[in-house]
């Protein structure tokens, strides 16, 4: 695995326990669930692999992930009650049986992949939970997130993510990305202070509206790292058509250059 991921929770990319669930899918990938009557320890959503179910058909398939490894996962989520929503990770062979799985009662932790895996599902599971507000899940390496704090500044076109990099304080690294549906790739973090910007195919196409997008989702940025950091931070680029946006960020670290040296 090379990179991180974000998965997202869309119709049509996994599993959804809707048996008198209130689910609402929200602007900015935001899902609203409601089921005070669902027993604990029921799946809430699912990520899975269609080789192996059937009854689901994922619009994209989910990250590779390698036997042995140990990954570390984030959830960007709200929940009533406090404590009441856990991930559940089934691990499946060759055949389609599952050989292991494990259950976490918390939105961080850690899972390692058993060596014989071949495919695996994730779940959101209840414990007593009345309402749930998720956004995003995300998974990397623990080696690449070790001690990371990922910042949600509650939107699902910005990754804020403060890695382990003592060496490396003043460093910030942004990434220029193609939204995807379902499931994003994030370059792997290269900086302690690590940033993934995105815009949609609509905007990489249409220089007058990704200038505006661009400009929007630098504000809360330089809001949190100030001027002076971001117009020197680093610029890389992920998908097809980032790299016009990379010219439209350097033209906006260029007048924040300005403005700081006033």
């Amino acid at each position: 695995m090379t990179a991180l991921y974000s998965l997202f929770w869309e119709p049509g990319t996994g599993e959804t326990f809707d048996y008198g669930s209130l689910i609402d899918y929200q602007p900015q990938r935001v899902v609203q669930s409601r089921n005070p009557l669902l027993s604990p320890s029921r799946i809430i959503h699912a990520w899975h692999d269609s080789q192996w179910q059937q009854q689901a058909t994922p619009a994209v398939p989910l990250p590779l992930l390698i036997p042995g490894t140990t990954y570390q996962f984030f959830i960007d989520a709200e929940q009533t009650p406090a404590n009441s929503v856990g991930l559940a990770i089934d691990y499946y062979d060759r055949q389609g049986q599952r050989i292991d799985d494990d259950l976490h009662d918390a939105l961080h932790g850690q899972f390692t992949l058993p060596k014989q895996t071949a495919t695996y599902q994730l779940s959101l599971i209840t414990l007593n939970n009345e309402h749930l507000t998720f956004r995003s899940l995300l998974i990397g390496p623990a080696a690449a997130l070790k001690n990371a704090q990922v910042g949600w500044p509650r939107t699902d076109r910005i990754t804020n993510i403060d890695c382990d990099k003592s060496n490396q304080d003043g460093i910030l690294d942004i990434v220029l990305m193609r939204q995807r549906i379902g499931v994003e790739a994030l370059p792997m973090p290269q900086a302690r202070h690590q940033v993934y910007l995105k815009l949609s195919p609509t905007e990489l196409a249409t220089p007058e509206l990704g200038q505006s997008a661009l400009q929007a989702l630098v504000k809360p940025i330089v809001a949190h790292y100030g001027q002076a950091r971001v117009s020197r931070a680093s610029i890389r680029t992920s998908g097809r058509g980032t790299a016009q946006a990379a010219s439209w960020l350097q033209q906006l670290q260029a007048g924040l250059a300005n403005k700081s040296l006033r």
